[in-house]
């Protein structure tokens, strides 16, 4: 739950950034998908994890996408 909204919001600063430096449309469009297809790991309460980067949890379809970016 609390990674889902991190995740969102994390999703809307990239969009804000994007939109800012006048990058086109199309492209902002492919980082909301590539932002939705990574899977964040749970934040435990309580307990101190680290949190893996989030090309380490990525779905196939994600990676395509970062391909189709570049």
């Amino acid at each position: 739950m609390q990674a889902k909204a991190v995740s969102r919001a994390f999703m809307v600063l990239l969009l804000l950034t994007a939109a800012s430096s006048s990058v086109n449309v199309l492209a902002a469009g492919r980082l909301v998908i590539l932002i939705d297809s990574i899977q964040l790991p749970i934040i435990s309460i309580g307990k101190t994890k680290y949190q893996k980067s989030p090309l380490v949890n990525m779905s196939p379809k994600g990676l395509m996408w970062i391909y189709r970016l570049f």
